[in-house]
């Protein structure tokens, strides 16, 4: 039911048919306009008779003759739908209602009386003449009483698009003249009256037309809206975590109060999908001067911009170069499958190293079937003299999945039938 509220309405709203009203009062609606919308005639047929029509929809739509629901409000619903049509000539209903106009009986057309007056001629040669505007197939009745004259010399003639289709030479008092036919073709009836006798001619005209009976035209139309909709999305989301963003010392070997070596482990992540991580690592004293090379912006973290581009292969973006001759900087998993060292993988093909990475700065992207959610890192000095004094920046990339309720545009297509009586 509520389908078919929305279809009445946005019909009434693409076409402005004001007999579509009608028919959504028939059933008890209520109108609500739908913007958007659009509609394509497929195609269309006429038919001349209601008893063409019911075959149609018993057989090419395969419909049944007659609605199997006999609830009174489907008898109800039956009867306001006919009952507009046959008043107001027009109406819009979706294809599985058409059945409701398999016994359908178009209203037999009423006669318009177009004349009723005197005709009052007098003697020697005097004419009276009426014309009339006919379409082709209405039936036009004429009736004459003579109530004064009536005898030799008075003549009646009927002429249809000029042409001659009935006549009397002697019209007789009390005797009634009668002509009706159907028009076989759109254009005037003239009805000539001429008196040639000496005495005077009197009588009562009368003028009836009865319409054709109107022929049943349908129109398979589709419907074209845009609708907006709540949909359950499932959003997928890169999410940038650090991992680790600290200054380190790494004391010189012969140190014995400092660590020659750093190492710290690192969880990438314990529920979602890991798509890579980045490393950059560069000496504190350089902190203020840092240069990056980029000509985009993805992302303004210039690490988390360099890490998104490595992983989408688009664009680059360049960190400063330093070359730790004395340190040795090393990326590996817990169990040794996948081991890079100063710019370069050792062994293993689990982590895919992007092409722009150096000796100091490198991102790796994770593969699917990556088992271990933990790296670790080594900074190992092998000066015998210098501490370094370094910045470490670890980052991870990874998806996040989340369901959002979207407002979304979704187009529907609704096939539907307009019904007119020509």
């Amino acid at each position: 039911m509520n389908f078919l509220i929305r279809l009445c309405s946005l019909l009434i709203w693409s076409i402005g048919v004001s007999n579509s009203v009608l028919f959504a009062q028939a059933v008890g609606m209520t109108i609500q306009s739908e913007p958007e919308t659009s509609m394509d005639t497929l195609n269309s047929r006429i038919f001349d008779t209601e008893y063409d029509f019911s075959l149609f929809i018993a057989e090419d739509l395969d419909l049944p003759m007659t609605n199997g629901d006999s609830s009174t409000f489907r008898k109800i619903l039956k009867d306001s739908l006919h009952v507009v049509l046959n008043r107001d000539k027009i109406i819009t209903i979706p294809k599985a209602y058409l059945n409701e106009f398999s016994d359908f009986i178009i209203t037999d057309p009423v006669a318009n009386k177009i004349m009723a007056q005197t005709v009052d001629l007098e003697s020697k040669v005097n004419i009276a003449k009426f014309t009339f505007e006919v379409m082709k197939g209405d039936h036009f009745f004429l009736k004459f009483d003579v109530n004064k004259g009536g005898i030799g010399g008075m003549q009646v003639e009927v002429l249809l698009n000029d042409v001659r289709i009935a006549g009397d030479l002697s019209v007789h008092r009390k005797k009634e003249f009668t002509k009706d036919f159907v028009v076989s073709k759109t254009g005037k009836v003239d009805v000539v009256f001429r008196n040639f006798g000496f005495f005077r001619l009197q009588g009562d005209i009368e003028v009836d037309i009865v319409p054709e009976k109107q022929k049943i035209k349908l129109q398979k139309v589709r419907l074209n809206r845009v609708v907006q909709e709540e949909l359950n999305v499932l959003v997928r989301d890169t999410i940038y975590k650090t991992l680790f963003d600290e200054p380190v010392l790494v004391s010189h070997s012969l140190n014995l109060k400092g660590n020659s070596v750093f190492e710290r482990q690192l969880e990438l992540s314990q529920d979602q999908q890991v798509l890579g991580f980045a490393v950059f690592l560069f000496p504190i004293d350089q902190m203020k001067n840092l240069e990056f090379q980029r000509r985009e912006v993805y992302r303004n973290d210039v690490l988390q911009d360099f890490a998104l581009k490595e992983l989408i292969g688009k664009s680059y973006v360049y960190l400063p170069e330093f070359a730790f001759s004395e340190l040795d900087f090393s990326v590996f998993d817990l169990n040794h499958k996948n081991h890079w060292l100063n710019g370069h993988n050792q062994f293993g093909d689990g982590w895919n190293l992007s092409e722009n990475s150096k000796r100091n700065y490198a991102f790796f992207g994770v593969k699917d079937d990556l088992k271990e959610n933990e790296i670790h890192i080594k900074l190992t000095n092998k000066s015998a003299l210098y501490d370094q004094e370094i910045s470490l920046k670890v980052i991870v990339l990874f998806v996040e999945t989340f369901n959002v309720v979207e407002s979304v545009e979704v187009k529907k297509f609704d096939e539907i039938i307009i019904l007119s009586l020509l």
